[in-house]
């Protein structure tokens, strides 16, 4: 993808972070399937085929962040102290939506681990991450121009996995036009956040509970949830749906690592906590007399 490219999603991103904003552009979407993309490279189908066709750098990237978030939840010198645990907790992290897809499915877990390419690859970033040299794989990583780009390719990643796990959830339950899409899309986009939980019991350094991403979902969360309803209600191949739900996610991303967080949702967050509760605490939680 080119850097006119990134720039042109990011801009529509951007210009529907406000939640006002993106309210117009949704229903106007109908009004713009004419407008043809396919010219500046945003058309759903090139977007969609980007992963496959620099195979395998999109998971390259996918795998360095996952391992990265692990490295900063354990911390190198615990990462060194119990690496078995570490290493299992990185593989969860990275293969986490076919994890906990696979079974809903009705395919085995170990599914999730048949590529070996990608198992080997997630170990040597492992490696790098907690152990090498200096911590120059770390710093280099986190350097503020290569986290940049990283999650960027990420974000455009995330919406390829939202998009096909949407594809798997209607080939296995194709009398389901909703619910299991939209279940297994979200699940597929950001299925190392449902998964966080799990690892860090295993790292023990557990925060909160296991619902936790049920109770309070993160931006992340949220960003996959409405790219699977635009998804299902104006349908994959809509190039102007498909190319803003790319540049939101783009921009939210980039806009927090720049240090101007930006929240579409922030609209809504009284309406989801009416339906879901306090935010996950449980009663018995709370000091008693």
């Amino acid at each position: 993808m080119t850097a006119q490219m990134i720039s042109l999603i990011s801009s529509l991103g951007l210009t529907i972070s406000n939640p006002y904003v993106f309210i117009s552009t949704v229903l106007a979407m109908d009004g713009l399937k004419s407008l043809d993309l396919t010219p500046y490279g945003m058309d759903a189908a090139t977007l969609q085929g980007l992963p496959k066709r620099f195979y395998p750098y999109f998971d390259l990237v996918h795998i360095v962040l996952c391992v990265l978030s692990v490295r900063k939840e354990a911390g190198r010198a615990h990462g060194q102290k119990h690496p078995f645990a570490t290493w299992a907790a990185c593989m969860l992290a990275c293969f986490a939506g076919s994890i906990l897809a696979n079974p809903l499915l009705g395919k085995p877990i170990l599914d999730a681990f048949k590529d070996e390419y990608l198992l080997a690859c997630a170990s040597g970033a492992y490696a790098l991450m907690f152990f090498c040299p200096g911590d120059f794989f770390y710093r280099l990583v986190t350097a503020q121009p290569v986290y940049i780009v990283l999650c960027a390719v990420k974000e455009v990643y995330r919406a390829k996995k939202v998009y096909a796990g949407m594809l798997e959830g209607s080939k296995y339950y194709p009398d389901s036009k909703v619910f299991i899409p939209f279940l297994i899309g979200v699940l597929k986009g950001n299925g190392s956040a449902f998964m966080a939980p799990l690892y860090r019991k295993l790292l023990s350094t557990a925060k909160s509970g296991l619902m936790s991403e049920l109770f309070k979902p993160s931006i992340t969360t949220k960003e996959c949830m409405l790219g699977a309803g635009l998804m299902i209600f104006f349908g994959p191949s809509n190039d102007i749906m498909y190319a803003a739900m790319v540049g939101l996610y783009l921009s939210v991303k980039l806009s927090g690592i720049l240090g101007h967080p930006v929240d579409p949702f922030s609209l809504f967050d009284g309406i989801w906590d009416a339906v879901i509760g306090d935010g996950g605490t449980d009663g018995n939680d709370k000091k008693t007399n």
